[in-house]
């Protein structure tokens, strides 16, 4: 994934959302909860170590970034796609 900073992601949902800044903030709280799960999940699978016992047991940052998707999710914004074009643009 791309790294996108929270200034250049806050520009481009005001840029689509000018009187809801304060679901843009929320949203953004959301958004980058989820990108560090995600990255957590890529680096380290959805099968990880017990901290203390080493025991395969599901990496906590699944539920993390599930609840970051259905909260973002009930939260309608425009210009999402823009948004998430900028994280993924190195994949293209």
């Amino acid at each position: 994934m791309g790294k996108i900073t929270r200034e250049e992601a806050l520009a481009i949902l005001m840029a689509e959302n000018p009187s809801r800044r304060h679901v843009v903030e929320m949203y953004l709280g959301c958004f980058f909860t989820y990108l560090e799960a995600q990255d957590n999940i890529e680096r380290n699978g959805a099968i990880v170590a017990h901290p203390r016992t080493g025991t395969p047991i599901e990496n906590p940052y699944l539920k993390v970034r599930s609840e970051a998707m259905k909260d973002m999710r009930k939260l309608a914004l425009k210009g999402l796609d823009k948004l998430w074009a900028a994280v993924y643009k190195d994949k293209e």
